[in-house]
């Protein structure tokens, strides 16, 4: 007669997988990454005009455990700024009406009225690239360059990134 075991894992709260021994009920937790700090909740205000687009950074940035806010325009995001509400990082898209993400950040890091505003990290985002344009956001004030479509791995590496920088 042939007896039969089995062995079940199940992710625990804790990250941790419970590895059952055959024959038993309980398990003990055996880590299966390395004790990391936790990651410091940023608060991030999105610019991106397109709506799609704005949704589905929000939902992403909501799902890392980041508090957001968004605005269509650069013009919505300095009436934003004028308030005493605080942000760590500004993801801002290069190409949108009435200010676009290059003038708003030569705004944000040239202008005494937002003068209060310089540890903003500004994480430039756009489509249209073009050779140079890297170059360009940097000199506008820019911190960081996101390709789209976002890729949401990079973008959590690029926040934890620059969330050093707000500290």
């Amino acid at each position: 007669m042939t007896e039969s075991c089995i062995v079940s894992n199940t992710v625990s709260p804790s990250h941790g997988v419970q590895k059952n021994s055959p024959g038993t009920a309980s398990g003990k937790t055996v880590s299966t990454r390395s004790e990391e700090p936790p990651r410091r909740s940023l608060s991030i205000l999105i610019a991106e005009d397109e709506p799609i687009s704005r949704l589905f950074l929000s939902r992403v940035l909501a799902k890392l455990g980041h508090e957001v806010r968004s605005a269509k325009n650069g013009q919505e995001v300095l009436t934003i700024l004028q308030d005493n509400e605080s942000f760590d990082v500004l993801l801002t898209d290069i190409k949108m009406p009435q200010i676009d993400g290059v003038e708003l950040s030569r705004i944000l890091r040239s202008s005494e009225k937002y003068s209060h505003r310089n540890g903003l990290s500004i994480i430039a985002m756009t489509a249209f690239a073009r050779p140079g344009d890297k170059d360009v956001f940097l000199k506008a004030g820019m911190d960081v360059y996101l390709p789209k479509p976002i890729d949401g791995r990079l973008l959590e590496i690029i926040l934890e990134k620059v969330s050093g920088k707000s500290q």
